[in-house]
């Protein structure tokens, strides 16, 4: 089964120095919230850290306040069993469907799945074409599918047992 949902990346531009992850990252456990992913870099001597937070608005305010420049991103989470294979279905499915993707990033965990943070050009097709239905609202939580084969052909997105 393929969980499709809608949710607010924080996107933290930070001096590239040692601590600045810790700090970023601090703020938002000091705030009571888990981190679902990140994601860090440096470039042109800035750090830049991307944050998927459980409460993004209340993680927001709590980076602001702590006088840090934040901007947002619309993302998707896509959470699926991880076997072979399975975000390189993932990619495919959204290729198919003429999805350009932004920039994603992903980890598996130990209980067999795995979480994908996906930015692409039109996440509403984006979560369409992974769901196999209309994009969930904002609101709505998550959007299932079936978990099908990511081997097999990209254009057949039916639900197959359930």
């Amino acid at each position: 089964m393929i969980e499709v949902r809608t949710t607010t990346e924080l996107v933290v531009t930070t001096e590239h120095k040692a601590g600045e992850l810790a700090r970023v990252l601090g703020v938002i456990a000091v705030a009571g919230m888990n981190v679902l992913g990140y994601y860090a870099y440096g470039r042109e001597g800035k750090g830049v850290i991307h944050v998927v937070a459980e409460d993004p608005d209340e993680a927001l305010r709590h980076l602001q306040q702590a006088g840090l420049a934040v901007t947002t991103e619309e993302v998707l989470l896509v959470a699926k069993l991880n076997h072979i294979g399975s975000e390189a279905g993932i990619a495919r499915r959204l290729g198919a469907a003429g999805i350009t993707i932004l920039y994603a990033y992903a980890t598996a965990v130990e209980d067999g799945r795995y979480l994908s943070v996906i930015k692409t050009m039109d996440n509403e097709a984006a979560s369409a074409a992974l769901s196999g239905g209309p994009a969930p609202s904002r609101g709505s939580g998550k959007s299932d599918a079936s978990d099908e084969s990511d081997t097999s052909d990209t254009s057949d997105t039916s639900d197959k047992g359930r």
